[in-house]
């Protein structure tokens, strides 16, 4: 029903990027990525269901969720980071803190500070969803969180669980919001218009 039909900006076919659900508030490109632009078919804007006052995603799988790393856990948070930096022996010793040094536009987690026994390390914004892995090597689902809980044993953090919302970098479309919407009775051209705005659908040439 679509085919030959492309989303443009100015004349031009955008870049849409998508994620599987933003959280309630969609994220700046530079948000997610430390080399992408901003454009402004893409802003961080509000996702609620004004009927509800809800994220249109709440619907989705991973609307909400927590996740818990123990000691071992955020010691290869710092050695992935040490690592990735070009240390070839890193040894962090005990981690002392976790604390968000800065938070994006949307709310997300820009900056984190994980302080151990030989210094302080600093995560950027979507480095931290690929250094804080679960057993099974999958990323954090995304930067919207808070530290939720901490435990602590003679001076140093033996673990912490983080409290989130959304999955993915929250850039554009956000996948299960747009199924909200149209569970709403919104149609493909509005639901567009509300995630890439001031782009308009016309045919590819």
């Amino acid at each position: 029903a679509t085919a030959g039909l492309v989303l443009q900006f100015g004349g031009l076919l955008v870049d849409a990027p998508y994620s599987a659900s933003c959280g309630g508030r969609s994220a700046l490109p530079s948000e997610a990525w430390s080399d992408a632009q901003d454009q402004p078919y893409l802003p961080s804007h509000d996702d609620t269901n004004p009927s509800t006052g809800r994220p249109f995603c709440e619907i989705a799988p991973r609307a909400g969720w927590t996740a818990s790393f123990d000691e071992s856990a955020l010691t290869d948070v710092v050695m992935r980071h040490l690592k990735a930096a070009g240390a070839r022996s890193p040894s962090p010793g005990a981690i002392a803190a976790l604390k968000v040094n800065d938070r994006s536009a949307s709310g997300r987690v820009r900056s984190l500070q994980v302080s151990t026994e030989r210094g302080d390390v600093t995560l950027q914004a979507n480095e931290i969803r690929a250094l804080f892995r679960d057993a099974r090597g999958a990323i954090l689902s995304s930067t919207y969180f808070s530290v939720d809980r901490e435990s602590r044993e003679r001076g140093h953090l033996t673990g912490v669980t983080l409290r989130g919302t959304g999955n993915g970098h929250g850039v554009g479309m956000c996948q299960w919001g747009a199924i909200g919407r149209a569970r709403a009775g919104q149609d493909y051209r509005t639901i567009l218009r509300h995630y890439y705005p001031g782009t308009v659908v016309g045919f590819v040439d």
